[in-house]
């Protein structure tokens, strides 16, 4: 049986958890709550490319230890740009 990937999504405005048979995406707005993700190995995250000084303070204190637990993994963070030009 294949593990489910942990995929973490940090959006602008809006949370949601989505799960599948293969994978578990969560979807957490900039300066949301992280408690419960503590723990949690994740195997992607991905974060907005453009974020004002408050909100880079937060993802360093916040999300960014969350990818360290996964060290060995080598699991790096991946920035989207949001264009809906």
């Amino acid at each position: 049986m294949q593990k489910q990937r942990n995929i973490l999504i940090v959006t602008r405005d809006f949370s949601k958890e989505i799960s599948t048979k293969f994978e578990r995406i969560i979807m957490l707005p900039v300066k949301g709550m992280v408690d419960n993700l503590k723990g949690l190995n994740w195997d992607q995250v991905l974060a907005p490319k453009e974020m004002d000084s408050n909100e880079q303070e937060w993802f360093r204190e916040s999300i960014f230890p969350l990818t360290l637990d996964n060290y060995p993994n080598n699991m790096g963070i991946i920035y989207y740009q949001k264009d809906f030009t």
